[in-house]
């Protein structure tokens, strides 16, 4: 992610996990690239905001969640 604010809103909403970064990634091609956050959330709040986010993600994504072993139903 690359606005800062939209993930420590998330955090705040979801109350869970931690924002690392910025990371940047030096440009090949000359072209500068913006800073990236990333937000890690592990252990037993996963399931649960798996479930939670489950409606909003896509078919890939809910299918990726089952195959590792998290269900929302």
């Amino acid at each position: 992610m690359t606005d800062l604010e939209v993930l420590e809103r998330f955090l705040e909403i979801v109350g869970v996990g931690k924002i690392y970064g910025p990371y940047t990634k030096p440009a090949r091609d000359g072209y500068k690239r913006k800073p990236r956050w990333i937000w890690i959330c592990d252990g037993p709040f996963v399931p649960v905001l798996f479930r939670t986010l489950a409606p909003w993600l896509s078919t890939r994504r809910r299918d990726r969640g089952r195959e590792i072993g998290l269900d929302f139903l």
